[in-house]
C-alpha cells in the first residue's frame, strides 16, 4: 500500500520501496562513519596541541557533531522499523492494519525471500540503486 513519507516528500510504494529502504540503510551507515570521524577529531582536539585547529574548525566540528546526533537518533530507528517491516514483506502503513498482521498475503515464508521480493533478484543487485526485477 502506498503512503506519503514526509522524510522524502514523496509516496513510498512498490515502485520505490527498495530505494527508500536503501536510503535508510546507507544513511545509517554514513552516520556511523561520520560518528567515528567526528569522535576522532574531538579526540585529536582534546589530546593534542590546538595549533592545528583554527577556531572556525572547532565550530564546524561541533556543528556537524550536533547534526549527526539529531539524525543519528532518528534514522537508525527508522532503519530498524524498515528492517522489521521488510521481514514481513509489508510497508509501514500496512503494519498498522491488524488484519494483515494475522494473515499476511505478501509473506513469502522466510526473511530472505521477503527481502528478495522487496529488493529484487539476483541478490547481488540488492546494494545497487537499480529497479528491482520481480519474478
Amino acid at each position: 500500500m502506498d503512503h506519503h513519507c514526509p522524510w522524502i516528500g514523496n509516496c513510498v510504494g512498490i515502485g520505490n520501496h527498495k530505494f527508500f529502504f536503501q536510503m535508510l540503510m546507507y544513511g545509517s551507515l554514513f552516520l556511523l562513519y561520520h560518528s567515528v570521524i567526528t569522535f576522532y577529531l574531538f579526540h585529536l582536539r582534546i589530546n593534542e596541541a590546538t595549533r592545528f585547529y583554527r577556531p572556525f574548525d572547532q565550530l564546524l566540528i561541533t556543528a556537524t557533531a550536533l547534526l549527526a546526533l539529531v539524525f543519528g537518533l532518528v534514522l537508525p530507528v527508522l532503519c530498524c522499523v524498515g528492517i522489521s517491516t521488510a521481514k514481513k514483506n509489508l510497508t509501514y502503513i500496512e503494519t498498522l492494519n491488524p488484519e494483515l498482521e494475522k494473515s499476511n498475503p505478501f509473506d513469502r515464508g522466510s526473511f530472505g525471500e521477503n527481502l528478495a521480493d522487496l529488493l529484487g533478484r539476483p541478490a547481488v543487485c540488492w546494494l545497487c540503486p537499480t529497479s528491482p526485477s520481480r519474478q
